[in-house]
């Protein structure tokens, strides 16, 4: 899982670096689809560890 957080972290920091070239709306609604998987994964993957 720790090389999963990794990969995102990396992911997102692509994201941020690329922000300035997407459009404000766009970009929003790309974070907001990415919040929406965090949520599902995270509950996918809690109820494993627990």
């Amino acid at each position: 899982s720790k090389r999963v957080l990794i990969v995102k972290e990396t992911e997102i920091s692509v994201l941020t670096r690329r922000r300035n070239k997407i459009p404000r709306k766009r970009w929003q609604l790309i974070w907001i689809l990415k919040k929406k998987l965090v949520r599902k994964y995270q509950k996918k993957v809690k109820p494993q560890l627990s």
